[in-house]
């Protein structure tokens, strides 16, 4: 059984991190906003091997069972003007993810705009940054949610089509090596525009028809991501709008 663990996950950091690992909890996010407001350095790392109440960005709920994901929170407290903002952290998240997975797991994920990773067309890992403020609004720090679906498991009806895995079959590495390499990803500095460019090569819906799930809703073409991790978008009518946030779903 691929058990979490403190000793093995260490043996394979190259930053520094503190890792912390529960049986269960509601939310790994819940547990590190406290941590975080109680002082837990950058880095802190809030494992948990199931989830009762996870949930995802717009509140929606996380199906996170036992023994078959990472479900991780990482405490940052950013020092720069893009690391303060929770949706640059979501997409240097998202590329950290990508590279861990293919350096370990040698799979090639790709991503949907804009903290959303499948492989094979199905969405396997989700990503959640949400900052955390002291009583008087003075931003503390960043939590960042993390959850991965690492082995195939049962998944309700309505999941079925949409829910995938990193290892539909036997798992050729461990959820504690492969979280280790998404923590040095996370934690190694690394060059915000070659992040971006990263991020862009990871995209698979740029120059395809996406829908825009906005008041009134509208189908327009994805044609880049620019400097801030924002979504161009083009009308047929050659008219363009950039997406701060929301939702898109892909056009067949």
């Amino acid at each position: 059984m691929d058990i979490l663990s403190v000793k093995e996950i260490s043996a394979n950091l190259t930053v520094d991190a503190d890792i912390q690992i529960f049986d269960t909890l509601e939310s790994t996010n819940t547990t590190a906003k406290e941590l975080a407001l109680n002082g837990a350095l950058n880095g802190t790392a809030i494992i948990a091997d199931g989830l009762t109440a996870a949930r995802g960005r717009c509140g929606r709920s996380f199906y996170a069972p036992k023994s078959a994901g990472i479900y991780m929170s990482v405490i940052l407290r950013p020092e720069s003007d893009i690391a303060n903002s929770p949706e640059l952290i979501t997409i240097s998240a998202a590329v950290a993810v990508c590279n861990a997975i293919e350096n370990v797991c040698k799979k090639s994920p790709k991503v949907k705009w804009i903290n959303d990773i499948f492989i094979g067309g199905k969405k396997i890992c989700g990503i959640l940054a949400e900052a955390v403020t002291n009583n008087i609004g003075d931003l503390q720090a960043i939590i960042l949610g993390i959850g991965i679906n690492f082995v195939k498991v049962d998944v309700p009806n309505e999941l079925r089509e949409i829910v995938g895995a990193v290892f539909e079959n036997e798992p050729t590495t461990t959820r504690n090596h492969l979280i280790a390499e998404v923590l040095n990803n996370l934690l190694t500095p690394r060059d915000w525009d070659e992040t971006l460019e990263i991020y862009k090569n990871r995209l698979f819906m740029l120059n395809k028809d996406v829908r825009v799930e906005t008041a009134e809703p509208y189908v327009a073409t994805a044609i880049d991501v620019d400097e801030r991790g924002r979504l161009i978008v083009q009308k047929s009518n050659g008219e363009t709008h950039i997406l701060d946030s929301g939702e898109i779903s892909i056009k067949l």
